[in-house]
């Protein structure tokens, strides 16, 4: 009994043995199987007659008659033209014609598909991707920016047919205005309203305006608290002018819309306190804190 199992565990062990063996001999078959269809799609020959048309019209055509796609991207072939290809050929010879003054080579990346990419320019020597980092510091120009957000679009401030005036961030971290009203005194044609008191903000740009009536806006939006004016604006925009199309019912002298900074992505803590004093002793004093970062 015991010289049976052991008889049977040897031919169960030379089964799995030439199973195993067949597939590695399998290997080298499948691979030269794979090398051979490629070998044969690009010895394969094709009746072209390509008329002279933009490239990627004759690459369509081309796929058309070989059946092989390629593949390229988007911006690739786009404004240029492909010779007229005819005659007996293969599938790679048509498609080097077609490519032929274009700066483009093709390579085969399986036996139905080639990818067109760039030649190398002689001389130039081809790097892997970099990757570039750079922290921005915070401007110190009284230069406004180029475009401004009151206008609700990205047209610069050249191309905006009203007046717009920006109080930039450096001026206001300089100045350090108290509320809006210190703020627009950089500003012509605008003087300050009924403040009830100081407990909130009232301009009248060109002549109107008055206590509350939606002209003062913080990001485009109407504020609904006394004062706007603290530590988390950035600067200070102000289009003069009729703004109804833009805010709705307004008076026709103008909005004034206060922009809030925005997040940055490296730390940054700023603390300020500042006092004063005036007339018979009347004190004054004010503190505010800065804070950004992930």
């Amino acid at each position: 009994m015991k010289s049976r199992a052991k008889s049977g565990s040897v031919k169960q062990w030379l089964g799995v043995s030439a199973l195993s063996f067949s597939a590695l001999a399998l290997l080298p078959m499948s691979v030269a199987l794979a090398a051979e269809t490629v070998s044969s799609q690009a010895q394969k020959q094709f009746n072209f007659s390509l008329a002279a048309k933009p490239l990627p019209q004759a690459l369509s055509d081309f796929s058309r008659v070989t059946g092989q796609s390629v593949v390229y991207t988007d911006e690739a072939p786009y404004g240029l033209t492909a010779p007229a290809v005819n005659g007996q050929m293969s599938a790679e010879q048509a498609l080097q014609r077609l490519l032929s003054g274009s700066g483009l080579s093709f390579r085969r990346t399986d036996s139905h598909t080639l990818a067109l990419e760039p030649k190398p320019t002689e001389g130039a020597l081809n790097l892997g991707a970099t990757t570039i980092t750079s922290m921005r510091d915070e401007s110190m120009s009284y230069q406004p920016p180029e475009t401004s957000s009151v206008m609700r679009s990205s047209a610069s401030l050249q191309e905006i047919p009203q007046t717009v005036n920006v109080i930039p961030a450096q001026v206001i971290r300089d100045q350090a205005p108290r509320n809006l009203d210190d703020a627009l005194a950089n500003v012509s044609g605008i003087t300050q309203g009924n403040t009830l008191g100081s407990t909130q903000d009232s301009v009248m740009t060109r002549g109107f305006g008055d206590n509350r009536n939606g002209s003062i806006m913080r990001d485009g939006m109407p504020i609904v608290q006394g004062r706007g004016m603290n530590a988390t604006v950035d600067r200070v925009e102000v289009l003069k002018g009729p703004a109804s199309l833009l805010y709705g019912i307004q008076d026709p002298g103008g909005v004034v819309n206060m922009v809030s900074k925005k997040p940055e992505l490296t730390q940054y803590n700023a603390r300020t306190w500042r006092g004063s004093t005036y007339g018979t002793g009347k004190k004054s004093n004010r503190g505010s804190i800065h804070r950004t970062g992930p």
